[in-house]
């Protein structure tokens, strides 16, 4: 390769930096569902450390998360996560949500068996990760927002619907299906960690068949096995979009009342009349913003992403933290690995919070 070529890649490479730097804290979020981060890097990495103690999950759900934000250089990152009770309100919908309890009997950590005694055994290993990755994230500059009484997808709804305008583009990370309806503006992305696909307005329509905002009523008459929410029976999605193919419109947004319409009208209407309170209820259960945020919780969200400070890159702190877990291993040169990932985002934190009069701490 040529000097002159060179010289052109590292201009082109500079003034990207440049411009990147002129963005605002707000113009690129990456909003994190956490559990869903967690859940799957505990699932997928059985790495354990010297003393047979099971790190996967905070070293895998770190990497994972370090990996990400180098990918799309996001200016800033909140972190959410479910509250206490947070299924509650849906519970009051439907009983039986999320009923079912599914426990791995055991896990091969490095060709070693290990064994799950109960489901409550799981959940409290699980439970003390995931205390223990909350610490870490407290010496990273991002935001953690958890409202008690809310799921993180309604926080997540909230956060990328109700407080910014469409100046500020959105990227959440998470395998849950239910945020590919958010896709429907421009404005918000979705990306799977697993697939290493960023879901789009335009590509959406890969997953379920259906443009992002018809997918809420899909769902609603398809269900959702994996949060044990029935569906019409025998209507699975090849079967709904041969009935209603009206949810191909790419063009128009219909309605659930435009559903029973197209139902009656094609001589389709007695059967669906017979399940219309499933497919009422569950498009309640799954189409994100139907579940109400108060005003009390709406404030504390926006509080908590517009006028709190970030904490600042901790980078010894986190440090020892790898070493009392002897967890260094699960992050090679941990200390680059934090320059490489977190800089960029720490700057901005000192800049927002230069903005809003914060203090930095940690």
């Amino acid at each position: 390769m040529s000097l002159v070529n060179i010289n052109s890649i590292l201009k082109k490479i500079s003034e990207n930096h440049a411009n990147d730097i002129k963005l605002g804290p707000n113009s690129r979020i990456l909003v994190v569902d956490l559990l869903n981060l967690f859940i799957r890097a505990y699932a997928a990495n059985p790495a354990t450390n010297d003393d047979g103690v099971h790190i996967g999950g905070i070293t895998g759900s770190l990497t994972s998360l370090g990996y990400v934000i180098k990918r799309f250089s996001p200016t800033r990152v909140i972190i959410v996560t479910d509250g206490v009770d947070s299924i509650k309100k849906r519970k009051e919908i439907f009983e039986g949500y999320k009923a079912q309890r599914k426990m791995r009997k055991e896990a091969d950590v490095y060709n070693r068996k290990f064994y799950y005694s109960s489901a409550e055994m799981e959940e409290k290993i699980m439970k003390m990760e995931l205390a223990r990755l909350f610490e870490y994230l407290s010496f990273l500059p991002i935001t953690t927002v958890m409202v008690n009484g809310y799921e993180a997808d309604d926080i997540i709804w909230y956060i990328t619907t109700q407080i910014f305008d469409d100046t500020t583009n959105h990227i959440i990370l998470s395998m849950d299906k239910d945020f590919l309806q958010l896709c429907e503006t421009d404005n918000i992305k979705v990306f799977s960690p697993i697939k290493k696909i960023l879901y789009d307005k335009k590509n959406v329509q890969d997953v379920f068949g259906v443009p992002a905002h018809h997918i809420s009523l899909l769902r609603a008459i398809d269900g959702d096995n994996s949060d044990n929410i029935p569906g019409v029976p025998r209507w699975g999605i090849k079967t709904i979009l041969k009935k209603i193919p009206i949810l191909l419109d790419e063009t128009v947004k219909w309605n659930l009342d435009n559903i029973y319409e197209y139902a009656v009208e094609n001589n389709i209407g007695k059967f669906l009349e017979n399940f219309e309170s499933i497919i009422k209820r569950n498009y309640k259960l799954m189409s994100l913003g139907e579940i109400r945020v108060e005003e009390k919780d709406a404030l504390k969200i926006k509080e908590l992403v517009t006028s709190t400070h970030i904490n600042q890159l901790n980078k010894f702190k986190i440090q020892k933290m790898l070493i009392e877990d002897r967890a260094t291993s699960g992050i090679r040169n941990p200390m680059a690995w934090m320059d490489d990932c977190f800089s960029r985002l720490n700057y901005r934190a000192t800049s927002f919070n230069d903005e809003i009069g914060g203090k930095n701490v940690k």
